[in-house]
């Protein structure tokens, strides 16, 4: 676990990014009001260790100490979620595993005010998908007790006061076919007032056309909503990894050739290489 000081540094700026105190304590399960009030006045003595670990969890979502490479995808990736935002569009953008889509997502959330990333699961109803974007979004204890239509139109009412909000559902084409149909909900009632942007591997290129042929319910739907296409990224080629090595404390070019030739563009490869490296 980091030092408390640490802790708190980054609970600070969790806060400003969040917009509020009592609003970054809304996306903390278990985490009280009270408690962060203690954290940042710093009266720690009554924290408890698991306390402490908990807040850790969700103010360091980004490591702290993993620097931004800014490869072909992570440039392309904060220009198309920037446009979502600004002009509210709703938009899907594909690349292979390991290109870092996911850590892009991240970095925009963490930059930019009513930005609410969602990792999406296989395992997911739409109950999961509901009370996990009231977390994210800060309204999920305020819905306590409420009914799924109660819990999806207690969300959709906030989202709609928000100023340019934006949905990133990182991982979608994991969700399965019942939390695909919410997402046609939240389009249909959030059109010009949020941007909503899918990442996803290519795999769901394949599944869009494959349920458009069997004409499974929905998926026109969903397919006209992402604007009958699927926005290709870049991938990882050699400046890329260079570039993550070099912003990371590798700058070898022997070193830098290893880790290319072993990551098979593949940036998780490349981050375990680079702490090899750095040890």
């Amino acid at each position: 676990m980091r030092s408390r000081e640490e802790i708190v540094k980054a609970l600070e700026s969790y806060c400003k990014q969040k917009g509020s105190q009592n609003k970054a304590t809304a996306t903390m399960k278990g985490v009280s009001s009270a408690t962060i009030s203690q954290m940042l006045n710093g009266n720690w003595d009554l924290i408890t260790e698991r306390m402490w670990q908990s807040v850790e969890g969700y103010v360091f979502t980004v490591l702290s100490d993993w620097q931004v490479g800014e490869t072909r995808t992570f440039k392309e990736l904060m220009t198309l979620m920037s446009a979502a935002q600004k002009e509210s569009l709703v938009m899907s953008a594909t690349g292979e595993p390991g290109t870092g889509k996911s850590f892009a997502a991240k970095i925009y959330e963490k930059e930019h005010k009513n930005v609410y990333r969602i990792a999406c699961s296989e395992y997911w109803s739409k109950n999961d998908f509901i009370d996990e974007l009231l977390r994210v979004s800060g309204m999920e204890k305020n819905a306590l007790g409420y009914k799924k239509s109660m819990k999806i139109m207690y969300a959709l009412s906030g989202l709609r006061t928000k100023e340019n909000p934006l949905i990133i559902l990182d991982e979608f084409d994991k969700l399965n076919d019942s939390c695909w149909y919410l997402f046609i909900t939240l389009y249909n009632e959030l059109e010009d007032r949020c941007g909503i942007i899918t990442l996803s591997t290519n795999y769901i290129d394949k599944r869009i056309r494959t349920g458009l042929r069997r004409n499974k319910k929905g998926y026109k739907e969903i397919w006209s909503r992402l604007g009958n296409t699927c926005i290709e990224l870049s991938g990882v080629g050699m400046e890329d990894i260079k570039k993550v090595c070099e912003a990371n404390g590798v700058s070898e070019q022997g070193v830098i050739d290893d880790i290319t030739d072993k990551s098979c563009g593949d940036l998780r490869k490349s981050k375990k290489r680079i702490y090899n490296a750095k040890r």
